[in-house]
């Protein structure tokens, strides 16, 4: 815990902290279930509001997004290259600082995507980023400095090919792809593969893909799907693996058998409810069964997912009293066969003008592989086993979304309250996206933070738990300054 300290903390509290800070523009997602009609089918607009993006494998981009590419070769016709570039400024303000403290940041990024489908049951598809390492921001505060100069960092967020076997009811998938599992709209314990936790306040979900070779076998006449997948880990997507001096060979990330994980999933669809059923396993990692619910009750409709973890490779902590006084937290083992996590939400859309429509959500997280004390939580984010929203035993959410209310038709309004149940801190967050034309978006929001834990730390609070840590001081700094009680964002979209 006290080794490379300081390392993690900035990154990772401000994933577990900071959310939607980011709103992105029409972009490319679209459900993938396998099936031919949206494996190789026509591209489909992306209307998904800004709660939860559901994208297994992303499509090409809303009209107005992308620009098919000119040529008189048959690839070139069926060629779609688009994207889109988003800029964000936020502000934040801690409790006891004047207006003229506050903390800013600026942070621009580009989606680039080449989709070709040079025939009816054979499609490619390459999705990258561009962000800057180091963003200009809070430059005020003297966590970084305007005289830095940011260097780009490409990463590969998606590069997979699709096709279908001659005479076959068959897909076949190959290389880096996104893989989500899971309904719900905060929490999806039933995501075994992602590398990444998925944002559930960003507009569109912008993880990188898995590398992975995925079979998808349809029984259109079940109503029934298999999944089987085989992948390996990945490097950061934004560091590359550099081959030994002399050696000109492949940069690739090796790996042995032993690290390869293997998964499948079983998804039904009965009457108005769709089940699924979820496993994997690596042979030195961790094994996860889940299981999945979609139905609706009336005018509700009803999310149910849980989730079994053997043999985790998290490191968990219990709370120590030293003899003088002091309290820390020091590791501990869990070797419960089962490790439990469970998700229920519900929501209901309604009409309340002619018209118009909102949706009202709620969901409470139960969460078997996070702590019941603000002391641990805070722990497991310093040594690197934190994921935002999983840190704490239990959660709960609550969401207002009202798309295109009264005579504005081009706006998306949406209040989100999250409560982290075991150290009863809070986040508040209000949202308004405004679509400009058919190619650019804006967006605002406001975050208000309450209470001490997860989502409102304190520099006094922390230095307890830092004490005789290397650089403990300024960990506590960063902290604090992720967590600002009001902070305020706004992102600028365009489509390329």
């Amino acid at each position: 815990m006290k080794e490379n300290l300081a390392r993690p903390v900035a990154s990772l509290v401000y994933r577990v902290c900071c959310f939607g800070v980011t709103f992105a523009a029409p972009g490319a997602a679209s459900a993938d279930t396998g099936l031919e009609s949206e494996l190789f089918g026509a591209p489909q607009q992306n209307t998904q509001p800004a709660t939860n993006s559901t994208a297994d494998t992303p499509a090409t981009a809303s009209p107005g997004a992308a620009r098919p590419s000119s040529g008189a070769g048959s690839l070139l016709k069926e060629t779609t290259i688009g994207g889109r570039a988003d800029f964000t400024l936020g502000l934040g303000r801690q409790d006891s600082e004047p207006l003229s403290k506050a903390s800013w940041t600026s942070s621009p990024s580009a989606y680039l995507f080449v989709d070709s489908r040079p025939r009816d049951d054979l499609r490619g598809y390459l999705r990258f980023s561009i962000k800057p390492q180091n963003s200009a921001g809070a430059a005020r505060t003297g966590a970084a400095t305007q005289s830095q100069s940011d260097t780009g960092a490409l990463s590969l967020l998606e590069l997979w090919i699709k096709w279908q076997p001659a005479g076959q009811g068959v897909f076949w998938t190959l290389g880096r792809q996104p893989v989500k599992w899971g309904n719900a709209q905060f929490w999806n314990p039933t995501d075994f593969l992602a590398e990444e936790t998925r944002n559930p306040l960003a507009f569109f979900d912008d993880r990188s893909g898995i590398d992975a070779a995925r079979l998808n076998i349809p029984l259109e006449g079940a109503n029934a799907n298999f999944t089987f997948i085989v992948s390996s880990p990945r490097s950061s997507p934004v560091t590359s693996i550099q081959a030994p001096a002399g050696d000109r060979g492949s940069q690739n990330q090796m790996t042995t058998l032993t690290e390869l994980q293997l998964a499948t999933r079983a998804e039904w669809s009965i009457a108005s409810s769709e089940i699924s059923a979820s496993f994997a396993w690596r042979e030195n990692g961790p094994t996860r069964y889940g299981i999945g619910l979609s139905s609706g009750l009336g005018p509700l409709d009803l999310e149910l997912e849980g989730a079994c973890t053997a043999k985790s490779n998290l490191t968990f902590f219990q709370r120590l009293e030293k003899p003088d006084g002091t309290v820390t937290a020091i590791p501990r083992e869990r070797d419960q066969l089962c490790l439990p996590q469970a998700v229920t939400g519900l929501s209901w859309e309604f009409g309340y003008a002619d018209g118009d429509s909102a949706t009202l959500g709620a969901e409470y997280f139960w969460n078997g592989l996070g702590h019941d004390d603000p002391l641990l939580e805070l722990a497991s984010v310093v040594s690197g086993n934190a994921t935002p929203l999983y840190v704490a035993e239990q959660y709960a959410a609550a969401y207002v979304l009202l798309p295109s209310p009264g005579s504005w038709e081009d706006t998306t309004i949406q209040a989100t309250y999250i409560k982290n149940l075991s150290d009863f801190s809070e986040l508040y967050r209000l949202s308004v996206v405004e679509t400009i034309m058919e190619f650019s978006r804006i967006s605002f929001g406001a975050n208000y933070r309450n209470g001490l834990g997860e989502f409102r730390v304190d520099t006094n609070d922390l230095q307890a738990l830092f004490k005789g840590v290397d650089g403990g001081l300024r960990t506590a700094e960063v902290f604090e300054k992720s967590t600002p009680k009001f902070s305020l964002d706004a992102t600028f979209s365009v489509s390329l």
